[in-house]
């Protein structure tokens, strides 16, 4: 496969662009404000989840993808590594959600 991405590499790839695209989205104010909750949740309990953040955030306006988006971004910036387990919001119906902590 010389000089071809492989079929792990290429959806790594689009994982990338999907979130950097979510990010760019999301409003500025609710970024930052993401990002200042989640590193304060993440130093009061030692871990985090985007649940957490955006009980107290909301939704960002516009698309809910930039939660995600954002939760990457922080986990990135800080180096946190990820466990998963099942969101407690109603509204998510008990999908996974990643609980992020210092690694």
């Amino acid at each position: 496969m010389s000089g071809q991405l492989t079929q792990l590499e290429l959806g790594e790839q689009a994982k990338a662009e999907g979130i950097a695209q979510a990010a760019a989205h999301a409003v500025a104010e609710w970024k930052a404000r993401f990002a200042a909750v989640a590193m304060q949740v993440l130093d009061d309990n030692g871990s985090v989840t985007s649940d957490e953040v955006i009980e107290v955030v909301g939704l960002p306006p516009g698309h809910p993808n930039g939660v995600g988006a954002m939760m990457h971004v922080v986990a990135r910036r800080l180096g946190l590594k990820c466990n998963y387990e099942r969101s407690l919001r109603p509204s998510r119906h008990r999908a996974i959600v990643g609980r992020w902590r210092k690694s």
